[in-house]
């Protein structure tokens, strides 16, 4: 939870690293709990509303701490409006090509090299940062409308 915190007050990080700086800092009165606590309930209500179901990779881990980051930032620090409905088909359609492209040996595009790119992403060297920023960037484009599926 704290590495979720810490990259919605941020940026995506490398493994624990700023851990410490932000322990530090916040040591004594951490100001921003009641705004978190609020936006994280609405980030939380709307992956709720997206209708993801129990199966889809959006619950493993790092695909969960992903998906967590880049709603918060679409809600609240690019201010999107967007419903959670459309954005959960998007969300579903993503991950199930996601799965579908792991298990395929042969290439169909530059969406299929994103979709290997995410995957890789999420398999492998999950917490560095250029994999947080690749799988972020990717859900971005997914959430927002702009990844293309064809």
């Amino acid at each position: 939870m704290l590495s979720l915190i810490i990259t919605v007050m941020s940026t995506y990080f490398s493994q624990d690293r700023e851990h410490e700086s932000f322990l530090i800092h916040y040591n004594d009165e951490f100001e921003e709990k009641q705004r978190l606590e609020t936006e994280f309930q609405e980030v939380f209500q709307f992956i709720e509303e997206c209708g993801l179901p129990e199966d889809s990779r959006a619950w493993r881990k790092s695909d969960l701490f992903t998906l967590l980051v880049e709603i918060h930032r679409a809600l609240f620090k690019d201010e999107n409006n967007f419903k959670p409905i459309e954005a959960g088909k998007r969300l579903l359609r993503f991950y199930e090509l996601v799965d579908k492209s792991a298990k395929a040996d042969e290439d169909s595009g530059t969406e299929n090299d994103r979709l290997q790119e995410y995957y890789k992403a999420a398999l492998q060297g999950t917490q560095s940062r250029s994999n947080r920023i690749r799988r972020g960037k990717i859900i971005q484009d997914v959430i927002n409308g702009n990844f293309q599926f064809d």
